[in-house]
């Protein structure tokens, strides 16, 4: 599967469906999210951003842009801290 980000996204052609899932609905394992260098933490990550743990079985969301920024449950208690 190839990365796609934003910029991609919003050209005049259609992607893989599978790299489009990825970009709006991002799905990933704890230890993913725990990773400071996988690409859920270095690509297209904003303060914001909801991600499905798989693990948990529940939504996060990105604290900030930068890749060792933490992710919190919808609650705000810190649900993973990349290192």
């Amino acid at each position: 599967m190839g990365a796609i980000d934003f910029q991609s996204f919003s050209q005049p052609h259609s992607p893989d469906s599978r790299d489009l899932l990825d970009l709006l609905h991002p799905v990933r394992t704890t230890a993913q999210l725990a990773d400071v260098d996988d690409p859920i933490n270095t690509t297209n990550k904003h303060a914001g951003r909801c991600v499905f743990d798989s693990t948990k079985g529940q939504p996060v969301w990105a604290d900030a842009g930068l890749p060792a920024s933490t992710w919190s449950l919808s609650t705000g208690v810190v649900a993973s801290s990349p290192i």
